[in-house]
């Protein structure tokens, strides 16, 4: 999972840029805003533009939510092994 939602989250974002922005209609403001602020701000831009604005917005934001949270429960895992463990306290284990 770690890896897939990433991968998939890269594709959009690919697709976004080199896939719609070559029709006729987006070209131009995309490419105004590539030039002006980059890369981040020509996916905001194409976001904007296009017709599935409001779903493709989602599936990030919940793309990222879920790849933080993930990467957030991994380490209350790692933390509580550590911490919460029943043997005796071991140096080797302190940080």
């Amino acid at each position: 999972m770690l890896v897939v939602v990433p991968t998939a989250f890269s594709w959009i974002q690919h697709g976004l840029i080199g896939g719609w922005v070559l029709a006729p209609g987006y070209q131009r403001p995309v490419a105004e805003a590539m030039a002006a602020a980059g890369n981040s701000a020509a996916i905001a831009k194409v976001l904007q533009i296009t017709r599935t604005a409001q779903c493709l917005q989602c599936y990030s934001s919940s793309s990222s939510l879920g790849y933080i949270i993930t990467a957030l429960g991994s380490a209350v895992c790692m933390l509580s092994a550590l911490t919460l463990s029943n043997e005796n306290p071991n140096p080797r284990n302190r940080a």
